[in-house]
């Protein structure tokens, strides 16, 4: 695999992720306290997903991983997190884009990582959810909910 360092639009699409996404499971407390940081500023969040980003560089690319690394201004990227209108495929989309470009070596291993799996794992399902309702609700579905 290949890994480079994601940039500050994707690290705001997965701030924003994090605020919508429910709590809950056996990452609940990990969750928690990530949406708390990211409404108490998010700078802290943003620090901790860079410094994973960049320990998956490492782990992939030992002997020249500092060379991949570019400047990515955390006060943007939080701006960014607030922005209107981020649409949830797209969220997924950033999110399941950073786990790729995170998951080197040992990176994957991290509770981060792990929670942010969790994460990814549960707004898939309630975009799901949310789905097969609509189409119930409409008529369309050949299923029951539930």
């Amino acid at each position: 695999m290949s890994a480079y360092q994601v940039d500050y639009e994707c690290i705001g699409r997965v701030l924003a992720l994090i605020i919508k996404v429910d709590a809950g499971g056996p990452n609940y407390k990990d969750i928690c306290q990530l949406k708390e940081d990211i409404k108490n500023g998010g700078s802290s969040v943003f620090d901790r997903l860079l410094s994973l980003n960049r320990f998956s560089l490492r782990e992939r690319y030992p002997n020249d991983f500092k060379s991949l690394y570019s400047s990515v201004n955390a006060e943007k990227a939080v701006w960014f997190s607030q922005r209107m209108g981020h649409d949830n495929y797209q969220l997924v989309s950033s999110l399941k884009c950073f786990l790729y470009q995170s998951c080197e070596g040992k990176a994957s291993e991290t509770r981060l990582y792990k929670t942010l799996l969790a994460i990814k794992n549960s707004f898939c399902e309630s975009l799901v959810e949310i789905a097969m309702r609509q189409k119930e609700e409409s008529g369309e579905a050949s299923y029951k909910w539930g």
